[in-house]
């Protein structure tokens, strides 16, 4: 059985999602967090979070200016991923180094995978990813983790049938 398009998109979105980074503690710190996001596995939100990225979906995309086929919300942070990940013609190179003779040259660095700031990158695009959810979307929940032995065939799960795809 083939995974449609969008069933893809949204298992890569839950995929990441696991892989968001907590915020680091300080010990020295007096400061409390008076709203802490605290993540859950996604059948608990599910239907809030699947309408909340129905609605980045139907709002406009606001990055038109640098790639002019978006269409929504939702299709800024497929071209922000895409970009940063493959590379795309209009991304900005992330290392630029001076040559030899003093000029600037460009050494062609798209993929974020590929570099030593993937880790703060990523944490960083989940957080404004989750946190456009919320201000856009009114999701007040935080960014779901997908455990996916849930729906593991081994665990009596089955992917196929999950309501996510």
């Amino acid at each position: 059985m083939l995974l449609s398009f969008q069933s893809l998109v949204l298992l890569t979105v839950f995929a990441q999602a696991s892989l968001a980074c907590p915020s680091p503690t300080n010990s020295k710190s007096t400061a409390q967090c008076s709203q802490p996001r605290i993540r859950k596995e996604c059948s608990s939100e599910q239907t809030d979070y699947i309408d909340a990225i129905q609605c980045l979906k139907t709002a406009p995309s606001k990055g038109t200016s640098i790639f002019d086929t978006l269409e929504s919300r939702y299709d800024d942070f497929v071209a922000l991923h895409i970009n940063t990940t493959r590379g795309g013609q209009k991304a900005p190179s992330l290392i630029n180094q001076p040559s030899n003779n003093g000029n600037q040259s460009h050494v062609t660095v798209y993929g974020v995978h590929d570099v030593g700031v993937f880790l703060p990158w990523h944490c960083y695009a989940i957080w404004t990813f989750e946190s456009v959810l919320r201000e856009e979307c009114n999701y007040i929940a935080a960014q779901p983790y997908w455990d996916w032995t849930l729906d593991n065939p081994a665990s009596n799960g089955s992917l196929f049938k999950s309501p996510v795809l």
